[in-house]
């Protein structure tokens, strides 16, 4: 559907942001991850290394990928080797699809960009803070400051904010 939906389009560039999102989700149903994170981005590798006059893929990644990693802020070079649902395994093996990609085609000038957004603000994270505050006894705004204390902008980012990021890497 992918190819498809490209056929006859010049497309020298793609932005991948779309992934089936959800930790605790994934752990009731790990085969939709699968399907939709890994083989989705699959489909996505391979149309673009197989494309003519392909530049330039830009694809979201996950802070879950760090998994049991209890160090803040996360850095591109800490460990990554133990993913803690489903969601985080997907996520961590699009990673390593996208870096051998990127290894194999950036000899041939194509670049290969990951943007790692951290915490987004929207329903997912609110549902996320909200199960944090009553297993903590807490409230939903102090786990919410306690998510964004490590983050250079000390707030969560957005949809725009992803999008913009997309548009500069893309230019």
């Amino acid at each position: 559907a992918f190819a498809e939906a490209l056929e006859g389009l010049s497309t020298p560039k793609v932005v991948h942001l779309a992934a089936q999102a959800g930790v605790r989700h994934s752990l009731e149903h790990p085969f939709d991850y699968v399907a939709s994170n890994l083989t989705g981005h699959l489909v996505v590798l391979e149309h673009c290394r197989h494309h003519p006059g392909f530049e330039h893929l830009v694809y979201a990644s996950s802070s879950s990928v760090y998994g049991g990693n209890s160090k803040l802020p996360f850095a591109e070079d800490d460990p990554v080797g133990r993913p803690i649902s489903p969601y985080a395994a997907t996520k961590l093996a699009v990673v390593g699809l996208t870096r051998t990609l990127a290894q194999e085609l950036g000899p041939d000038g194509i670049r290969v960009n990951a943007i790692e957004p951290g915490f987004v603000s929207g329903p997912r994270i609110e549902g996320t803070i909200a199960k944090r505050a009553e297993d903590g006894g807490t409230t939903a705004d102090r786990v919410r400051e306690e998510l964004v204390q490590h983050v250079s902008l000390k707030r969560m980012v957005d949809a725009d904010d992803i999008a913009r990021t997309a548009l500069f890497l893309c230019s």
